[in-house]
């Protein structure tokens, strides 16, 4: 991943980052947004969810929210798991 944070602003309809693939053989790679109790799943989803990604190759992931029940007052953590699979 090009980051070890992905900030959402409330006001941007969504927010995206980077992964790399830096190994000589391509990967499946799964997303998830855990609530911080990491058993829940939280108000976004990441698209695309599962994608291949070719050797030394990188590509932009999209976190979107499904709801705006957000609190505009505090800020929220979630969890953003990305699983690599040779």
């Amino acid at each position: 991943m090009g980051t070890t944070r992905v900030i959402y602003k409330e006001d941007a309809p969504s927010t995206s980052f980077w992964i790399m693939n830096e190994k000589e053989y391509p990967i499946l790679v799964q997303t998830q947004v855990y609530n911080d109790d990491k058993s829940s799943k939280a108000p976004f989803i990441v698209t695309p969810p599962i994608l291949k990604v070719e050797s030394n190759a990188r590509t932009r992931l999209k976190v979107i929210p499904t709801s705006n029940l957000f609190n505009k007052n505090e800020e929220s953590l979630y969890w953003l798991c990305v699983k690599g699979v040779p």
